[in-house]
């Protein structure tokens, strides 16, 4: 469970959701909502769609914002992580 589950309370019954791995991600914007594509790449060209994940604008801001002070903090604990991100510029964000 995470510091901010703890912090509000929120108690998750049974661990029910199969576990997934990922290492790419596209994100597409509406007005609304944010969706979340996670897929598994598989070569250079292809990648096989693991899930997709819609939520609210405003939602999605608070998951970038624990993403990032949860990463923050495990790097202080363990140390950095060598990361290629691209630069998204065609709205998505990827990162392998």
């Amino acid at each position: 469970m995470s510091e901010n589950e703890q912090e509000q309370g929120i108690e998750i019954i049974g661990d029910t959701a199969p576990g997934v791995y990922t290492n790419l991600c596209g994100i597409s914007l509406t007005p609304e909502e944010a969706v979340l594509h996670f897929l598994q790449r598989t070569s250079e060209t292809q990648a096989i769609s693991v899930v997709r994940v819609f939520t609210s604008i405003a939602h999605a801001k608070r998951i970038a914002a624990v993403l990032v002070r949860t990463l923050i903090e495990h790097e202080r604990k363990l140390g950095g992580a060598e990361a290629k991100v691209d630069s998204g510029e065609d709205g998505d964000a990827s990162s392998s």
